[in-house]
């Protein structure tokens, strides 16, 4: 079945991504879909309920429309009319190389090349991370349920959620589970066999560090940079493509507990590291403010406040393969939400800030590919040296 719902609003940019984040989670009947901005209407393919689909369709369409009109997106840089070299299909010949294996959809390992440039990308940013006094440290992937809802993740971007279970301690359901699968393959049913899940992998890294300062005040020689790498896990559904979009992925993120100023000064730093490296390789690409994907019934309140707040910005890089603008990294002022949350004070009794950077490594590496191609020795000077190419 076949649905067009025109939108009364004006249709963006930005507001089609965020409608493109939230379609694949409508309804289990929805095929596929396609949003237009020119002619602004969303179209969707579903397998059946269509009135069920088209009132679902209607609700988050009115969710998404703008609280205000007008543009709210604030460009911290620009480079994206900038030339680039590279307009093939890297994500093929990546595959044809051996670089990255797909595993299942949304789930790579690397090799080659990529792994060469995961390693040099992740050591100069330890040594970025040591000019903020970093302490460099290893979070759990796993994070509890009763600690996310604690930081209101289940109001904000539920969507995402990967959940951890383990067996029942139930002799007869863990013999006969590999029989079920082997009898029943994709149709059987194995939730009776496991508990109901209490963790979740965490979608970003810094979810796992919060519940450690809870409780506490910071004076300000307490104030606190991390940085961790390690993987994160988000459900993306149909929005899984090449590496732009992964069900699990590698990041480092510094994260940062203090006062307002502190958080400022650290993000500001962040920010021209990235300005500094787009400027220096010749990257086309935009850094501007960015709404989370929320999935809630206040969308537009979340939305808008992020945007007018300029809490978030995200480093954007061209593919010129797709025609995607892809984050390959974000900067994140948090303000007093998760210390308020978690009860993290400075030595006045205010709220404390927080705030963080996250570097998406697979995603990084891949736009560079991308807009430069596979022959590095076609490569400008800068962009060899820092990659060690």
């Amino acid at each position: 079945m076949h649905l067009k719902i025109n939108v009364s609003w004006t249709l963006t940019a930005l507001s089609a991504e965020q409608l493109t984040n939230s379609l694949p989670f409508l309804d289990e009947a929805v095929i596929n879909f396609s949003i237009n901005t020119v002619e602004n209407y969303v179209e969707v393919n579903c397998s059946g309920h269509e009135e069920r689909v088209r009132e679902r369709l209607e609700s988050l369409i009115e969710k998404h429309r703008p609280l205000r009109k007008g543009d709210l997106v604030r460009i911290a840089f620009d480079q994206s009319e900038l030339p680039i070299p590279c307009r093939s299909d890297i994500f093929a010949e990546l595959l044809v190389r051996g670089d990255v294996y797909e595993h299942s959809p949304g789930i790579f390992s690397l090799s080659g090349q990529v792994l060469q440039m995961y390693r040099t990308l992740d050591k100069h940013l330890l040594q970025f991370a040591e000019t903020q006094n970093a302490r460099d440290t290893v979070l759990p992937i796993t994070t509890s349920l009763q600690t996310l809802n604690q930081a209101d993740f289940f109001n904000r971007t539920p969507q995402f959620a990967q959940f951890m279970s383990n067996f029942r301690e139930d002799s007869h359901a863990i013999l006969n589970f590999a029989e079920g699968l082997r009898s029943s393959g994709d149709e059987f049913d194995f939730r009776s066999s496991l508990h109901v899940p209490r963790h979740m992998c965490r979608s970003a890294i810094c979810l796992s560090s919060y519940p450690q300062f809870a409780g506490k005040t910071l004076s300000e020689s307490d104030f606190v940079s991390w940085t961790v790498i390690g993987k994160s896990f988000r459900n993306e559904a149909s929005n899984v493509a090449s590496l732009e979009r992964l069900y699990e992925f590698s990041m480092r993120e510094i994260i940062y507990f203090g006062n307002r100023d502190f958080i400022a000064k650290r993000l500001t730093e962040c920010m021209s590291w990235f300005i500094d490296r787009m400027q220096e390789w010749g990257i086309q690409g935009v850094i501007q403010t960015a709404n989370d994907p929320f999935f809630a019934e206040k969308i537009q309140a979340l939305q808008f406040y992020q945007l007018a707040e300029q809490s978030k910005y995200e480093v954007r890089w061209n593919n010129p393969w797709t025609g995607n603008s892809v984050s390959v990294g974000s900067v994140n002022n948090h303000g007093s939400h998760f210390s308020k949350a978690y009860n993290i004070r400075l030595a006045d009794g205010n709220l404390a800030t927080t705030g963080c950077v996250g570097f998406g490594y697979e995603r990084l590496i891949f736009l560079v590919l991308c807009q430069f191609g596979l022959d590095t020795a076609s490569w400008p000077a800068e962009l060899k040296e820092f990659w060690q190419l």
